[in-house]
């Protein structure tokens, strides 16, 4: 893991955190914005671009609750952990479920 990554990845949560209540913020993958997770307190909506459910293929992440998902676009989950956890779920589920390469890089866009 990019400890450079990884600490952009903090450094977006925390300025969402220090925001009003509708504070939110996107970061996508360096060169292709298909492959995006946004960051809300308590929620991250993601590209997900698999037909099957999300309860499988996620088994092994940490999250409260499925909130809602479209097939091939997107879901979206409930979580109740700390920011340090989150910016490493983040940065796992862009490796994993989305299949960055170790060397990815991300753009940060708040919505502050």
């Amino acid at each position: 893991m990019s400890e450079s990554r990884l600490a952009l990845i903090e450094a977006a949560i925390g300025q969402v955190n220090s925001g009003d209540h509708d504070s939110f913020g996107t970061l996508t993958r360096t060169g292709d914005s298909s492959r995006w997770v946004q960051y809300t307190p308590g929620t991250i909506n993601a590209t997900y671009p698999f037909e099957d459910s999300p309860q499988d293929r996620l088994s092994a992440f940490k999250f409260d609750e499925l909130m809602e998902w479209t097939p091939g676009v997107s879901v979206t989950l409930e979580y109740f952990f700390e920011p340090a956890e989150v910016a490493i779920w983040i940065d796992r589920y862009f490796r994993e479920i989305l299949g960055c390469e170790a060397d990815y890089e991300l753009i940060w866009k708040p919505e502050l």
